[in-house]
């Protein structure tokens, strides 16, 4: 069982562990409320102490911004292909980037194999 140095009862120290998925109630990506399956009860004359002793935050920083969004491509002509600001997966960033591209006109996809991403090219552009 975990134990704090703070814990002086004969009682050992209890481990809860949470999971944003997991909320039964979610007021937003950042707020979330929890039930607990079985209430935490201390004997009389034992206090309680809550502490948090690990917590893992998402990284709420968009990785793409107004800076960083666009992709230039040159076929015979220049385009510049944009994806929305904000936070993607690889997968997201995919869909995001095919949706754009493909708005383009131009005869490029982006495949995530193994974590990356390929641009794959080809010699014709697609008629507006």
């Amino acid at each position: 069982m975990p134990s704090h140095v703070l814990n002086d009862s004969h009682m050992p120290s209890q481990a809860i562990y949470l999971d944003s998925n997991d909320a039964l109630v979610s007021i937003s990506d950042a707020e979330k409320i929890f039930y607990l399956n079985s209430p935490v009860i201390a004997d009389a004359g034992i206090r309680i102490l809550l502490g948090l002793t690990n917590l893992t935050l998402a990284n709420t920083i968009y990785n793409f911004n107004s800076n960083n969004n666009s992709i230039t491509f040159t076929q015979g002509t220049t385009e510049v292909v944009s994806v929305s600001v904000g936070n993607y997966s690889a997968s997201t960033l995919t869909d995001s980037l095919n949706t754009a591209i493909t708005a383009a006109g131009l005869d490029i996809t982006v495949s995530l194999m193994k974590k990356m991403l390929y641009l794959h090219l080809q010699a014709d552009r697609h008629s507006r």
